[in-house]
């Protein structure tokens, strides 16, 4: 299976779950949420190959933190409301959460800060307190998936054998939708857990080039559910 494939699985799986979120005042949106699990282990599993393979770290970066500033409002527009169901008043910010860009975004900055830091031969526990920091402010700034998510992304790029990234990403949804919360979440882990195969099937070639229009899907399809969503409640 290639980076294309994957990409396809996670941006069909993110859809799904958004779907599922947005329109759960109409029928039952807990099978969606369940198939929704498997978008963001997957996510995070191919920023970390990026971050691995990019040839330019700060445009990558770049390119990150504009689509989480671009996502921003339409992702707050979006979720804030549907939450508020059945209000029609539009909210048009919410500081409660981030989209889950800034998360990808502190994952791959990371990642730049371990090997920019590393590399000039700086003690190991600055860096180390630096990647720490990096993952704290992931809680702090209440991004999608939070500590968890920007910590998955950095230990994904320390794994670089596909065997330790599944014990990894089984590990994240082990304490993700498990830990705590009883039996909950099982179906959540369970549809999560669905990541392992993509990952132990991925055979490491990038297949078809198209990140423009991956990096494009996120903010579209936000915009296309809200379109939809305020069509319905007329």
């Amino acid at each position: 299976m290639t980076g294309f494939a994957i990409k396809m699985i996670a941006a069909s799986s993110m859809l799904i779950d958004h779907v599922g979120a947005v329109f759960a005042f109409a029928f039952d949106a807990e099978p969606l949420r369940v198939i929704g699990r498997v978008s963001f282990p997957l996510y995070a599993f191919l920023l970390a190959e990026g971050a691995r393979h990019t040839r330019d770290m700060k445009k990558y970066l770049l390119r990150l933190l504009v689509l989480a500033l671009v996502s921003e409002l339409p992702f707050d527009v979006l979720f804030f409301n549907a939450e508020q169901y059945p209000s029609t008043t539009i909210q048009w910010m919410d500081w409660n959460r981030q989209n889950v860009f800034f998360t990808l975004f502190l994952g791959c900055f990371a990642v730049y800060w371990y090997e920019n830091v590393r590399r000039d031969g700086a003690w190991a526990i600055f860096c180390g307190a630096g990647v720490l920091g990096i993952v704290v402010l992931g809680g702090i700034v209440r991004a999608d998936y939070s500590s968890m998510g920007v910590a998955l992304i950095f230990l994904l790029y320390l794994a670089k054998k596909r065997r330790r990234q599944m014990v990894l990403l089984a590990f994240f949804i082990l304490f993700t939708y498990g830990a705590g919360t009883g039996f909950q979440y099982v179906p959540y882990m369970l549809g999560a857990s669905l990541s392992l195969v993509c990952v132990a099937l991925y055979n490491g070639k990038e297949g078809p080039k198209n990140q423009w229009f991956f990096y494009s899907f996120y903010p579209a399809h936000i915009l296309a559910l809200i379109g939809v969503y305020q069509f319905l409640l007329r």
